[in-house]
């Protein structure tokens, strides 16, 4: 194996003391965290009770590992490694990190109460992704119908011309240039109200 990849493994962890309710620190270690427990500034008179490991992992780059962990938990930074979280929360951030890990150790209580959040996050994107999805739907939806009531207007204007049109024409050829305008007119007019008022009967029956 690597020399530098050894220098660079070891333990994420997580622990908490119940003299520090609400609090949990996470840290690394190149050693076991329950012989960290023992360590001077772990066992210091400022400090009343014992930490108790809750759970701690191994990864091959733990300087790099929570640099990255620390990262995801920053909203809920309290001071140097603690942070204002449950057990729970700090691991799943951990084992969220897209960085190769093998849990070693995580109480009972605590692995079920990270598979709950996991699945609540997971809950949570899906849901986020289907209002978008049908957000977009419904955009692209109103999109088409502006799209095609702005046709449906267009052909009614053409057909409207064409066949007014048509019927002054019969009018020149019948009764001279005057018979024509004026026929030419209410003709369209007459048209395209007809048309436009069938066209909006029929939005109003099929709800388009």
């Amino acid at each position: 194996m690597n020399n530098k990849l050894i220098d660079k493994n070891g333990f994420l962890y997580v622990m908490t003391n119940p003299s520090m309710p609400g609090l949990v620190k996470v840290g690394m270690t190149k050693r076991i965290p329950t012989e960290r427990t023992k360590d001077d500034d772990m066992t210091s008179t400022g400090i009343p009770t014992k930490f108790e490991v809750q759970y701690y992992a191994f990864f091959e780059d733990i300087v790099k590992s929570e640099k990255i962990a620390h990262s995801r938990l920053s909203k809920y930074h309290y001071a140097k490694e603690f942070f204002k979280t449950d057990v729970a929360t700090a691991i799943y951030e951990i084992e969220n990190m897209n960085i190769n890990f093998k849990r070693l150790f995580s109480k009972n209580e605590n692995e079920i109460r990270a598979e709950e959040i996991k699945k609540k996050k997971t809950k949570q994107k899906f849901e986020e992704e289907f209002k978008q999805s049908e957000k977009e739907k419904q955009i692209q939806k109103a999109v088409k119908k502006d799209y095609l009531n702005t046709r449906v207007y267009s052909i009614i204007l053409v057909c409207s011309l064409i066949i007014a049109g048509l019927i002054g024409i019969y009018s020149l050829l019948r009764e001279g240039i005057g018979s024509m305008l004026g026929d030419f007119i209410k003709s369209f007019c007459i048209i395209s109200f007809f048309i436009s008022l069938v066209w909006e009967l029929y939005k109003s029956i099929t709800k388009f």
